[in-house]
């Protein structure tokens, strides 16, 4: 969890115990300790205001907290795109504790960087110019300015400045740095936008892209492993069209090695497409030579089929095997291939010539476990059958 989330549950005197990763891992579930204040939750102002903080430091995903005293959990539903808290809820029931939109974007540091400016004369005025372009081809090169931790757009007229817009970072409260800020062309059109770069010391990349419409800046596109601070999201044309392509890549610590670069035009003109690559020493797909590992190797595909299809086919004989729902019997956010060890105990039921039956369980085997059926062929293990087995009391 980011150092952020960390200082905000201690400005608040919460003690936190876990973080348990739901959703793919984007949705955070807090285990803490609720200091007296803030388990009275009548006490409205001061849980509105970490929640608000907490929101904040996690990038506007939506978020959970358990107290371990025992209190109802609270859940709070975040909208990233416009940043904001759009509903809490203490064990199911909604309650009026979010904030107004207006409260939640308070322009007191843009009223600050419009006094600095007004009326003073661009030839004397200091600014930190990051970048700078022509934003609306009127020959005139608009400034990027970074003016107490926050970045603006000025444009010159006369002999003063005029504030365009802020660029409003998505991802602020998530641990960064932005290190790089351009003006640049991203389609064939030549048509500029303004870019910035994060990165987070070395574990985490990312961008988001601005554009000035009708005199004004908004934001056009972001991609950060904002969930995690961790992994690389890149601006880049992948497929050589002209046009720059917002590319997630992801690194699988599984049995394959998998790396899945997840790319679409930063403009949505596209549809999302992705490569498979591979970090082992062939660079490919290598089938597993023991009847246990085709097990693992399937419960990994299985659970991101639209990037590893292709291997369930080979591991697989027959339509059942290649199909079964494995998710509604092993938790899928712990088997997840993403995240590693997949943390399940393997059995071997049956084993002669060429047939094993291998059972996969949660754990120490509680509750439903899963046999799968193999059969050898020209020297290779296919599963051929799978069953859900349900624990006797």
């Amino acid at each position: 969890m980011g150092s952020s989330r960390k200082k905000v549950f201690a400005a608040h005197g919460v003690k936190l115990g876990k973080v348990v990763l739901q959703q793919s891992k984007t949705y955070p579930v807090f285990y803490v300790d609720m200091p007296p204040s803030l388990s009275d939750f009548n006490n409205q102002g001061e849980l509105r205001g970490l929640l608000a903080d907490l929101a904040q430091a996690n990038a506007y995903w939506s978020f959970s907290i358990a107290d371990s005293a025992g209190s109802p959990r609270i859940d709070v539903v975040c909208d990233r795109k416009r940043q904001l808290v759009m509903e809490t809820a203490v064990d199911g029931r909604k309650k009026a504790w979010t904030a107004s939109e207006a409260e939640q974007h308070s322009e007191e540091g843009r009223d600050s960087f419009a006094a600095y400016v007004a009326g003073v004369s661009a030839q004397t005025v200091k600014l930190d110019v990051r970048a700078q372009g022509d934003l609306d081809g009127d020959g005139v090169k608009e400034k990027i300015v970074t003016y107490q931790e926050r970045n603006y757009v000025v444009k010159t007229k006369g002999s003063v400045y005029a504030i365009l817009g802020e660029l409003v970072d998505p991802i602020a409260g998530i641990d960064h740095t932005n290190v790089k800020f351009t003006i640049q062309p991203l389609t064939p059109g030549k048509e500029p936008y303004i870019v910035v770069y994060a990165e987070n010391e070395g574990e985490a990349k990312g961008f988001s892209v601005y554009q000035l419409i009708q005199g004004r800046v908004g934001l056009v596109k972001h991609n950060y492993p904002d969930a995690t601070n961790r992994g690389e999201r890149l601006l880049k044309d992948v497929d050589g069209d002209g046009v720059y392509d917002s590319m997630s890549i992801f690194e699988y610590d599984d049995l394959q090695q998998h790396v899945v670069t997840v790319y679409e035009p930063f403009n949505g003109t596209k549809p999302e497409a992705w490569k498979v690559a591979y970090r082992n020493e062939t660079g490919s797909f290598v089938y597993p030579e023991a009847a246990e590992d085709v097990v693992h190797n399937w419960i990994e595909d299985r659970i991101s089929t639209e990037y590893f299809g292709s291997e369930i086919g080979q591991l697989a004989s027959t339509p059942q095997a290649r199909t079964f729902p494995i998710e509604q019997y092993l938790n899928p956010n712990v088997i997840h291939s993403y995240g590693g060890d997949n943390g399940l105990s393997y059995e071997t039921l049956r084993d002669v010539e060429d047939l094993k039956v291998i059972r996969a369980a949660m754990g120490e085997g509680e509750g439903t476990s899963v046999d799968f059926t193999l059969n050898r062929s020209e020297g290779k293990w296919r599963i051929s059958a799978i069953s859900a087995v349900q624990k006797q009391n």
